[in-house]
């Protein structure tokens, strides 16, 4: 019994990475979708996906506008320069570094989600020349 026991803790830590790979690769994919969603000017998909406080600051309309304005300034993305998943608690960061043909150097697609991949937070900003 002590020997199974003691085998336990051994085989956990790949099943736990595993898991941790596959949260990775579910956010990323879901940071890449919401990107492509703003792109697009796709205010009613993403609207469903605000946090309640974040959908009753803001309406629809207001967030295709928003969207809109962010896009337009930036221009359209020509390189990703990287993206990243990062856990803190009970929030997921996906960050999307790119450079975007209207605006010099590298800006930072950052959207903040809860584990259920709610939009609690989104910034598009300068980070690198």
């Amino acid at each position: 019994m002590r020997t199974i026991l003691l085998l336990i803790p051994l085989c956990c830590p790949p099943l736990l990475a595993a898991q941790g790979q596959a949260d990775s690769a579910t956010f990323l994919e879901l940071g890449r979708t919401y990107t492509r969603w703003a792109y697009w000017g796709m205010a009613d998909s993403l609207h469903p996906h605000l946090s309640k406080d974040l959908a009753a600051a803001v309406s629809e309309g207001d967030f295709a506008g928003f969207l809109a304005t962010l896009v337009d300034k930036a221009g359209n993305e020509v390189e990703v320069v990287s993206e990243r998943v990062a856990f803190a608690g009970d929030q997921v960061v996906y960050t999307r570094e790119a450079r975007y043909d209207a605006r010099p150097g590298v800006r930072s697609f950052v959207w903040t989600l809860d584990r259920d991949g709610v939009i609690e937070r989104f910034t598009l900003n300068p980070t690198r020349p």
